[in-house]
Order: C-alpha cells, then sequence, then structure tokens
C-alpha cells in the first residue's frame, strides 16, 4: 500500500523496513526529497504515521490524502 498525505509539496517515497513494518509503531518524519543520491529533508514539518502490522511499505509524501 502506499500512503499520502495532504498539506505536503514534495513527493518522495520512504520504505519501511520489515522490522517496521511488522508492529504497531507511530512513525514521525520530516518532509523529505529523494534527489537520487538519497533521501534529505527539505522541510521542518513532521508527519506522522501510525504503522499498522504488515499493511504499510511504502510511504509517499504528496498532495493527495488518498490511500491507495
Amino acid at each position: 500500500r502506499v500512503y499520502e498525505t495532504a498539506g505536503c509539496a514534495t513527493e518522495a517515497t520512504v520504505t519501511v523496513s520489515d522490522a517496521w513494518a511488522n508492529q504497531d509503531h507511530v512513525w514521525t518524519c520530516d518532509l523529505r526529497e529523494n534527489r537520487g543520491e538519497g533521501i534529505t529533508s527539505t522541510a521542518a514539518d513532521a508527519l506522522r504515521f501510525t504503522l499498522q502490522p504488515f499493511q504499510i511499505q511504502t510511504l509517499r509524501f504528496g498532495r493527495s490524502p488518498q490511500v491507495k
């Protein structure tokens, strides 16, 4: 599943490891952008996610609040 959040100007993809995906966890992350050399923080805005077991594989930061 790809989770998208509203209010983000930049779109990037962050892969969640199995250790995180296999347990309930609140994951806080800055708005990030992938420029090819790696993922770097581009804003101070923090986005919070509650990771459910075996569900979230990728977090996609975009303008859409949809869950695909």
